[in-house]
């Protein structure tokens, strides 16, 4: 199986799960997220691979079905920008980033929502896409009616994979990152 029919057949489950969740309850506005990890890079002069430390940042828009509603599912999809920048300040890349979450509750009251679940990450920049599939836990705090707060912690792993290639990319990255999400809720009560 190809690279890109594989990215879409995850995209096609996530879609399907989707439609079996109440989209009515929303919630949307934006997130900031960062994370650090350990890249692998091949020295073409030494024809060898060394380890770099490595820094993500990035931000952009969230939206997210089934905030805090008492439903076992829930959706989120970020949409934004991320900046990598390596140790040795020879690679640094700011990519246009896609997440797709599906969160299961753990733990569901009217001002909290504790989940696990899948993350897709995905990443275009600099004639590159890569894209990983890792654990995510997180915690949804319902400070109102229309507001809530989102934390989540995740693990990408060594299963981060690079489709298209570039001799000054990472081969192999693993990464540990956060995401803090601001949503403005609509019809998402408890």
């Amino acid at each position: 199986m190809s690279g890109k029919s594989f990215v879409l057949l995850i995209c096609s489950v996530f879609f399907i799960m989707l439609s079996g969740t109440e989209v009515r309850a929303i919630g949307l506005g934006a997130y900031f997220d960062g994370g650090f990890g350990i890249a692998d890079r091949l020295d073409e002069d030494q024809d060898k691979y060394h380890e770099q430390d490595n820094l993500h940042l990035g931000f952009g828009f969230v939206f997210e079905a089934n905030v805090i509603k008492n439903r076992v599912t829930s959706y989120r999809f970020n949409l934004g920008l991320e900046h990598v920048s390596f140790d040795d300040d020879e690679y640094n890349i700011t990519s246009f980033a896609i997440d797709n979450t599906l969160g299961i509750g753990l733990y569901k009251t009217a001002a909290t929502r504790i989940w696990i679940g899948p993350e897709l990450k995905m990443l275009w920049g600099d004639g590159e896409f890569w894209y990983s599939i890792c654990p995510v836990v997180g915690i949804n705090l319902s400070r109102s009616d229309e507001i809530a707060y989102s934390l989540s912690l995740g693990y990408t792993g060594e299963g981060r994979i690079k489709l298209l290639d570039s001799s000054d990319a990472p081969e192999e990255e693993s990464q540990f990152f956060f995401d803090f999400s601001v949503l403005f809720k609509r019809n998402d009560v408890y």
